[in-house]
């Protein structure tokens, strides 16, 4: 019988079955571009050319290319975690993928919400020159910091836990197996 089940890489009918594998796996796809935010954030960072520390122009300058950088990491990625995680609620009610799913999207919605925070605090300090924004901003960034460690270990985790039980649930075909031995 596993071997009529297609695996998470071929996608060749639309059965329910099938449906619930394709959004899994783009789920899971979108879940972990979220792992090179961060990296992309840096590398695109390193090429912008640092603020001379007291020019006003120059800071609002850098600031608006990091918010730009912001933005764009951000993307599209967690529209696309809410779409896939809510059709895979549609599709199925297996706890082993529903509780997980649940909790995976309301993590992500957390880290959205920092993401939109950031951006915005940024865009605020661009505005305003004043110490106290700055500062105000700083300790947000901080805060988003400190809610974003547990929150990823458990996204982590979670995602691993349901990659894990998603490959007994739609194993590949014989055949695939064959050709890995």
């Amino acid at each position: 019988m596993s071997a009529l089940r297609p695996s998470l890489g071929a996608v060749t009918d639309h059965s329910p079955d099938t449906q619930l594998e394709t959004n899994v796996r783009e789920f899971l796809r979108a879940l972990n571009e979220r792992l090179e935010r961060d990296r992309f954030v840096k590398q695109r960072m390193q090429q912008v050319a640092h603020p001379a520390p007291l020019d006003i122009e120059d800071i609002r300058r850098y600031l608006s290319e990091f918010k730009t950088v912001l933005v764009e990491a951000r993307g599209d990625k967690y529209t696309r975690i809410a779409t896939y995680g809510g059709a895979i609620l549609q599709l199925t009610d297996e706890p082993e993928i529903t509780e997980r799913v649940s909790k995976m999207l309301e993590l992500a919605a957390q880290e959205d919400r920092d993401a939109i925070k950031k951006i915005e605090s940024v865009d605020h300090v661009i505005q305003r020159t004043d110490h106290m924004t700055g500062l105000r901003t700083l300790f947000m960034f901080v805060a988003a910091l400190g809610r974003s460690l547990p929150r990823n270990s458990q996204l982590d985790e979670l995602t691993v836990e349901l990659s894990a039980y998603c490959l007994t649930r739609f194993p590949p075909p014989d055949d695939a197996r064959e050709g890995e031995s």
